[in-house]
């Protein structure tokens, strides 16, 4: 059972309580009140937030990172060109942009960097061939 509550301390400063039942194979209850209860605790919720992004940063293979579709990009919407998610700049004309096979797309650099520590799509978390 989880129950978290957020409680606002003056001046504009924030508590987050959290009460987290756990119990081991004999039935005992933990209780989070002393030191050692608590580490387990942050424990248990480190591992629980690690699991709700991306699966592990693991690298995309070289190969699946180099067999990505490129093209040169065009503006065709007046000005109102696209943007790469990564560096947060304007794709320009003549720029070379990246295809992930989700159909997402960015600067060559930026992607090739990312794929490089991280096998997910940064928009997506679309999955690319690891080792």
């Amino acid at each position: 059972m989880i129950d978290d509550s957020i409680r606002i301390n003056p001046p504009g400063r924030y508590k987050l309580n959290v009460a987290i039942e756990v119990t081991n194979q004999h039935n005992h209850v933990y209780d989070a009140s002393d030191d050692m209860n608590e580490n387990l605790m942050m424990t248990i919720i480190d591992q629980s937030m690690s699991e709700i992004s991306c699966p592990r940063m693991v690298p995309a293979t070289i190969s699946s990172i180099e067999s990505l579709k490129t093209t040169e990009f065009a503006c065709a919407n007046n000005g109102n060109c696209e943007r790469c998610s990564i560096c947060l700049d304007e794709f320009f004309n003549g720029c070379i942009v990246v295809h992930m096979p989700c159909n997402h797309s960015f600067h060559r650099d930026c992607i090739s960097e990312w794929l490089r520590s991280s096998h997910c799509c940064p928009n997506c978390r679309f999955e690319m061939p690891t080792n």
